[in-house]
């Protein structure tokens, strides 16, 4: 599975760039996620068309609503196919906040939060009221990712700070009292791949994607079913593996 996480596609030419990206993936039959990111929306494809670039292809997994991506959540079955082992969550941050006197990031709303949970309290029930050990994917970070290397655990790099929304709408709170969600992912700060934690959830970015580092990459996510957590590496172009 791969997680595109957003400010990938931008600017103009952003059809051709859309196919450039994904028709490799429908060639190797490799399932994608595409979370769009604020510069995606600065582009020149209203949503809607950009909605409809991605699903179009045979190997998304995003679903449409109101002419948008929907959050998702992708169920991953044991090996015997009988159950459900892991879920990833694949989340709209949104772009911009829409409060008058916050002129910063969006955040997720308090309508995906009650979706989120009630996805996660029916897994729950359908594991023998066990949490499903789950992993979420948005663009922008929460706020608490400005927190996460307080504690004095942060590997990688953080080069231009977190630029997360100003208002917290509780998305860590409702991840914690749910009890599944073992690793947050994003994107969006163009210089930072680090990984901290903060309380059970661990707060990851993927890989640098601006100038500030020469070598790009991709952050590999390993699941073991079986397993509480993950293993997490970054691979540059090069082959090279770091962060392990």
């Amino acid at each position: 599975l791969v997680v595109l996480s957003g400010d990938i596609v931008t600017g103009n030419g952003m059809k051709q760039c859309f196919e450039h990206l994904l028709t490799p993936l429908d060639e190797k039959k490799v399932p994608f996620l595409y979370l769009m990111g604020n510069h995606e929306r600065e582009g020149e494809l209203p949503c809607w068309e950009m909605a409809k670039a991605v699903t179009s292809h045979p190997a998304s997994l995003n679903t449409l609503h109101n002419g948008n991506l929907d959050d998702v959540a992708v169920r991953i079955l044991s090996a015997d196919g009988k159950r459900i082992s892991a879920v990833v969550y694949g989340m709209d941050s949104n772009d911009y906040s829409t409060v008058p006197d916050h002129w910063d990031y969006g955040w997720i709303t308090h309508t995906q939060i009650d979706w989120y949970r009630n996805k996660s309290q029916a897994f729950t029930r359908g594991n023998g009221n066990l949490p499903v050990p789950s992993y979420t994917f948005l663009h922008i970070p929460l706020t608490e990712y400005a927190e996460a290397d307080k504690d004095g655990y942060l590997i990688g790099l953080n080069n231009e700070g977190v630029f997360s929304p100003e208002l917290n709408s509780g998305m860590l709170a409702a991840m914690e009292e749910c009890a599944d969600v073992h690793g947050v992912f994003c994107g969006h700060d163009h210089s930072n791949d680090f990984v901290s934690k903060l309380g059970a959830v661990a707060h990851v970015y993927g890989r640098c994607s601006g100038d500030g580092h020469p070598n790009r990459g991709a952050r590999i996510i390993e699941l073991t079913e079986g397993d509480y957590g993950f293993r997490t590496w970054i691979r540059e172009h090069s082959g090279a593996m770091v962060q392990d």
